[in-house]
């Protein structure tokens, strides 16, 4: 079983929010996941549909598999360690980032 990751760093929003997207793509054909955050009203879905075209990209070119194969296996938004900000200097926005893991469905 081969495994593709992308990721994507500071994404300008919470990480319960994508965490609210992620959860409906997990385990679904990347086809059908994709097809779904385009319908998806949430703004977290844009962020997680790229990346998941950045992952079926990468599992296309660098591994030469079939995009009709690949299955979102793991999709995990992270929270970011968060500057600490002083009365000078306002802090940094939150910073969180999602990574998706598409794999090649072997059909074992």
């Amino acid at each position: 079983m081969t495994q593709v990751h992308a990721n994507a760093k500071f994404i300008g929003m919470s990480a319960q929010k994508v965490r609210l997207v992620v959860d409906l793509v997990r385990g679904k054909p990347a086809d059908d996941a994709l097809t779904m955050l385009k319908f998806l009203p949430n703004a977290a879905a844009e962020p997680v549909a790229k990346v998941l075209r950045t992952a079926i990209a990468n599992a296309e070119e660098n591994f030469g598999l079939s995009r009709d194969d690949l299955v979102v296996a793991t999709a995990l938004p992270m929270r970011a360690p968060r500057a600490s900000g002083s009365a000078l200097a306002p802090a940094a926005v939150q910073a969180d980032f999602a990574a998706l893991v598409a794999y090649h469905d072997c059909g074992f």
